[in-house]
């Protein structure tokens, strides 16, 4: 009889510790021409310098010895706001790659709204594969969630930049959803439905602590009822979910954060864990530039974000480890809020149903 706690222990640390990639979010800066009031980020006129960024390159040639691949995920702020030093690491990296042997490729976490025919059609000659971007409902509700900072509509841009990205790349469109826009959701997804290389994902708003936001937040269960109802009226419109790739990636890791090859770098040169961590004076800040400019792992605060998911109680006997595998570090260790997936925990029996009909759909 097979050990299951076992190889599911395997699975993990050995993902952990021997993963092929590395992974660099690079936070080109930190200004944003967004103004979404729930954005639990700091809006700040930083961006890299020729300096860091090239103790950002020195960083990533000294990480991926021994990688097969290395993966860079541009990221802000708005990371399209200093389209120069994507330019520019990205040859940097390419060139490098080339002579380490290691496949090199991009994804960027943009609001889309800068992400236009030009700019898509060099990234794609700088290895770029995906984009994440952020739809919360039809114009007339994105239009309110996500305006530029003089209140002018986005939504026209960003779908037709969406439109014809879609061509070139992966498109992981994120859909935010309160208690008032959940309601017109549907909208957006008969829109998008005929939209190629697209896969949805759907997430509970969480604004910053520090921020008053008056919208109505949901509460874990009933974002979970609600998201599972979306992602089923999404996949009867042919729309590509998260739900699709769920159980593909238990026993691996619950974020790519418990990869010990991951590492978030800012426009000052600080290293963070966590892609809501990263102000100067946080718990989540993991290394930084020495006296001589070099990017170092400070070894005494790394730990911080080391997790050892079979070690907490509350896991041991639950049926979810194998998918959840002890939640989200930043809930857990910082926001000291429940860690787990609301989709799991409360939404489980629905969650295989619709695998189940998905996978017997496809064979």
């Amino acid at each position: 009889m097979n050990d299951e706690l076992k190889i599911i222990k395997d699975e993990y640390w050995f993902n952990k510790y021997t993963d092929e990639t590395l992974n660099i979010s690079i936070l080109t800066t930190l200004a944003c021409n967004f103004a979404c009031p729930y954005c639990f980020e700091t809006r700040r006129n930083v961006k890299l310098t020729p300096k860091i960024e090239n103790a950002i390159f020195e960083f990533i040639k000294e990480q991926s010895v021994n990688k097969k691949f290395v993966h860079v995920d541009w990221y802000g702020g708005e990371p399209l706001l200093n389209y120069d030093s994507i330019k520019s690491l990205s040859q940097k990296l390419i060139k490098l790659s080339v002579e380490r042997g290691f496949t090199y490729y991009s994804s960027i976490t943009t609001n889309g709204y800068l992400l236009n025919k030009e700019k898509i059609d060099e990234l794609v000659k700088y290895n770029l594969r995906s984009a994440q971007i952020t739809l919360d409902g039809p114009k007339e509700i994105h239009d309110k969630m996500r305006p530029l900072i003089n209140q002018e509509g986005t939504y026209d841009t960003i779908i037709n930049n969406i439109r014809y990205a879609s061509q070139f790349i992966t498109i992981n469109l994120r859909v935010n959803i309160n208690a008032e826009n959940h309601l017109k959701i549907d909208g957006l997804l008969d829109e998008i439905k005929n939209i190629p290389n697209l896969n949805l994902a759907i997430k509970a708003i969480v604004p910053a602590s520090y921020k008053e936001y008056n919208k109505d937040v949901l509460s874990a269960q009933d974002y979970a009822n609600i998201v599972i109802n979306k992602y089923k009226y999404a996949q009867s419109l042919g729309i590509n979910t998260a739900i699709d790739n769920v159980f593909e990636g238990s026993m691996h890791r619950y974020c790519i954060v418990d990869s010990d090859s991951q590492f978030i770098i800012s426009p000052t040169g600080k290293i963070f864990k966590c892609g809501e961590s990263y102000a100067d004076d946080e718990k989540g800040i993991i290394g930084g530039l020495d006296e001589n400019g070099k990017i170092v792992i400070d070894d005494q605060r790394k730990p911080f974000w080391d997790k050892d998911p079979f070690s907490f109680e509350e896991c041991k006997n639950c049926i979810l480890l194998p998918l959840c595998l002890g939640g989200c570090q930043m809930k857990r260790l910082i926001k000291k809020v429940e860690p787990c997936s609301p989709e799991y925990k409360y939404s489980l029996d629905e969650l295989i149903k619709i695998y189940y009909n998905l996978q017997n759909s496809e064979g």
